[in-house]
């Protein structure tokens, strides 16, 4: 009975270290077949081979991997690096042991239960902290890892796992003195310590250039994007005066009709009164110079770009008059564009939430691109306020209920730390939020 439990123990401890930090888990199927194949040797080929069983389990998890699919190559590193775990955890225990007097023989003879369920509860614990701090990101399995770099992660692995081999079947062969106990633990430390560093360095490596990436790739599709709404924008200029000349030219037309001989009058005066009804609508809402949208061409900063179209988009969508002011084109600004996106999206939103309660509901942004500065303007309508301007700025004080009275108190902390930023907000007619960055030297 207790050959079974053995087998069972020590198959146990093997699975748990080849399959714990696989890159991708095994299919539930392929977990059994290895975990039956584990027991099978554990106990009928274990007590002819001594610890050359090791590499027959090894052998047997590389092939179940292989059997899983992709990503097999890495899941191959990963099974590795487990087994080394379970033989530093090995040696975790044997050392001090054998400082007590109790060497490996004693322990296998008379300890062999305890000693595995020790080791089992370690490498689970070991592995379970391993996970957290080396997958605790899903970037990580998201990663495309270059073929050569695998490889040579799978070089290293496999030859320290057969230096190791060696030493465990070495210091059987002699007897596992303490000094070869000693020596093999401090190389397998250093090794499993080092290995796990060089892939945590080279996962942040990748994981930078992979963010890279990414950003590359939105920002392209950003700048396309708008790119298209620009065109379309520049379509629909050129068709309004297009449109208001088709009408123009409509009116002669109708204006020669004879109500008198018409074969039907009331259509005739129908049709006069709906085209002066559409002509007079058409002409003031293309005549009008607030094509404001459009005017976004000239900011040529696609991240500043996207917030400005994203916030008067939903200005526009609320029914808020919203112009913008943008006359020169602006290239780049001096300062760090995360921050700056940050503070337009707070004014630009208090501007909408403030000008969406007034009968007016007026929103004019303008961007002035000057020789010493760019300056962002923000005014809008808003119902009276009865604090002091100069209190809005101040964390918690707001004149919409329901909010925090953060927004304002974040752009002071951001502009009060950057030398050429300068933020400013005064209250007549309109309320009015100022920002000056002044251009680098």
């Amino acid at each position: 009975m207790q050959t079974y439990l053995l087998s069972m123990l020590s198959s146990l401890l093997f699975f748990i270290g080849l399959t714990g930090l696989l890159f991708k888990p095994l299919k539930l199927k392929y977990q059994l077949l290895l975990g039956g194949l584990l027991f099978v040797f554990a106990h009928f080929a274990a007590s002819l081979l001594g610890n050359y069983v090791a590499l027959l389990y090894i052998l047997c998890a590389a092939v179940v991997i292989l059997l899983n699919g992709r990503p097999y190559l890495m899941n191959i590193i990963f099974s590795l690096y487990g087994y080394l775990l379970l033989v530093l955890v090995c040696y975790l225990y044997t050392i001090p042991l054998s400082l007590l007097g109790l060497s490996v023989e004693e322990i296998d003879a008379f300890y062999p239960v305890p000693f595995l369920l020790f080791e089992i509860i370690t490498v689970s614990f070991v592995i379970f902290l391993l996970r957290k701090f080396l997958f605790r990101s899903k970037n990580l399995t998201q990663l495309e890892y270059p073929g050569n770099l695998q490889r040579s992660f799978l070089i290293q692995v496999m030859l320290g796992t057969a230096a190791i081999l060696v030493n465990i079947v070495y210091g059987e062969i002699a007897g596992y003195p303490f000094e070869v106990q000693a020596i093999s633990g401090i190389f397998i430390s250093l090794y499993v310590l080092s290995a796990i560093a060089l892939f945590y360095a080279s996962f942040k490596l990748l994981r930078k250039n992979y963010e890279l990436t990414l950003k590359q790739r939105d920002e392209k599709a950003l700048n396309d994007y708008l790119m298209r709404m620009e065109g379309f924008y520049d379509e629909i200029c050129s068709f309004r005066h297009d449109y208001i000349n088709i009408i123009a030219s409509l009116r002669c037309y109708i204006d020669d009709l004879d109500e008198e001989d018409a074969r039907n009058r009331e259509n005739v005066i129908a049709l006069k009164k709906y085209y002066r009804d559409i002509a007079g609508t058409s002409a003031r809402q293309l005549h009008n110079d607030d094509f404001t949208l459009a005017r976004l061409k000239n900011m040529k900063v696609p991240e500043i770009k996207s917030v400005l179209y994203n916030k008067l988009l939903l200005a526009l969508n609320k029914k808020i008059h919203a112009v913008l002011e943008l006359k020169e084109p602006v290239t780049e600004i001096n300062m760090d564009t995360v921050q700056l996106a940050r503070i337009i999206g707070i004014l630009l939103d208090n501007a909408i939430e403030a000008a969406i309660e007034t009968e007016a509901a007026v929103l004019k942004a303008a961007i002035i691109n000057t020789d010493e500065a760019i300056i962002f303007m923000v005014e809008n309508s808003t119902l009276p306020i009865t604090i002091p301007v100069s209190r809005l700025s101040e964390r918690g004080v707001t004149t919409k209920g329901g909010h925090d009275g953060l927004g304002l108190y974040n752009v002071m902390q951001i502009t009060d730390q950057l030398p050429d930023v300068f933020f400013k907000i005064t209250y007549e007619e309109l309320f009015c939020q100022t920002l000056e960055v002044k251009k680098g030297g």
